[in-house]
Order: structure tokens, then C-alpha cells, then sequence
């Protein structure tokens, strides 16, 4: 009995030991593969590929907001930024760029659920983010009812 309790100790000592082995070797193939991948992407972004939207200006963004997060427009919310997105807007430098006319179209084709979305504000709100004019779009947002001018 106590030999094979002995065997059984020894064995998931093993598997134990293997197992660490397997995931210590796992780990660094891909921890040297994803620095690898973003050399080479960063080479070859900045050598044959123009950008598609400018970076907006180097500003601290609030807690809680992520960089070209186009739901911090009041008005948009999940559903709506993946439309933007399906159409080519992916960032508040793009947004602003756009007419209120085309993100309507945009919104039109999308369905009747989003035909009541008024996007009227949506790029001069995008711009106010894109340029890191955080107080300012905080006051606009507080000053008008969803968004509407």
C-alpha cells in the first residue's frame, strides 16, 4: 500500500514539474513573438503605410477614457460606435471630419432603430476630444440635452 501511495506522490510530482516546464517554454515563445510582431509592425506602419487619422494631441486623457473611445460623445453608445466603425470612423479625429449628413446615412442604412439618433453635434463634440479639450466638452455635454444643440 505504501508503495503505490509512493508512485502516486511520485508521479503527480512529475506531472507537476512537467507541466510548469511546458508553460515556462510556452510563455516565452510567445512573449518573444509579440515583441517581434511589433517591431516588425512598427517598421512597416511607418515605412509603406500612410496613417489613416492623425493622433490627436499628446494630452493626459481623463480616468475612465480610452483613446479614441467614440462613446464618450453624448449620443453614442455601444451599438452606434460599431456602426461607425463598420463605416470607417474609428477615431474622434475621423468623427469630426465627418457631416452630420453622412452619419445619418450611415445610421438610415443601419436600420430603424437608429434612425432617432441625432448626430447633429456628434463631430464638434469628436473634435473637442480630439483636441483634448476635456473642460470644454464636459461643459458643452452638461449645457445641452443629449447632445442636441
Amino acid at each position: 500500500m505504501s508503495c503505490i501511495l509512493t508512485s502516486i506522490w511520485l508521479g503527480l510530482l512529475i506531472a507537476f514539474l512537467l507541466g510548469l516546464l511546458l508553460g515556462w517554454w510556452i510563455w516565452g515563445c510567445c512573449r518573444k513573438k509579440k515583441s517581434t510582431h511589433v517591431e516588425t509592425r512598427d517598421v512597416s506602419t511607418a515605412s509603406l503605410a500612410p496613417k489613416a487619422a492623425p493622433a490627436p494631441k499628446a494630452t493626459v486623457l481623463p480616468a475612465g477614457i480610452k483613446l479614441n473611445d467614440l462613446k464618450i460623445v453624448e449620443g453614442i453608445g455601444p451599438k452606434i460606435a460599431q456602426i461607425l466603425n463598420d463605416n470607417g470612423i474609428n477615431s474622434w479625429v475621423e468623427l469630426a471630419d465627418a457631416s452630420p449628413e453622412k452619419i445619418k446615412e450611415f445610421l438610415t442604412e443601419a436600420g430603424p432603430r437608429f434612425q432617432m439618433a441625432n448626430p447633429g453635434s456628434w463631430p464638434k463634440q469628436a473634435r473637442m476630444a480630439a483636441d483634448g479639450e476635456w473642460e470644454a466638452l464636459k461643459k458643452w455635454q452638461d449645457e445641452h440635452d443629449h447632445g442636441r444643440e
